[in-house]
């Protein structure tokens, strides 16, 4: 592989990394998360089913996204 294509290859995954969901508050009852993409809410609630997992709870959709946040609730 020449250092072009690895240049291109380590922009590439730096670009896919910087549209995945992330956590932007949480605590052991809430999480919300920054999704940039509609194509990410699966992941998305993933990533909260995650956080909430560490309080023995899974997440659920509290209400509507708020544009580009989404709030989940941790429930038992």
């Amino acid at each position: 592989m020449t250092r072009n294509h690895l240049i291109i290859l380590i922009f590439l995954m730096l670009s896919l990394a910087a549209c995945a969901p992330t956590i932007n508050a949480g605590n052991k009852n809430m999480v919300t998360l920054f999704v940039p993409s509609k194509m990410q809410e699966g992941e998305a609630l993933r990533l909260a089913d995650q956080h909430c997992a560490q309080f023995g709870r899974s997440a659920t959709l509290k209400g509507k996204p708020r544009g580009d946040y989404y709030d989940y609730s941790c429930v038992k």
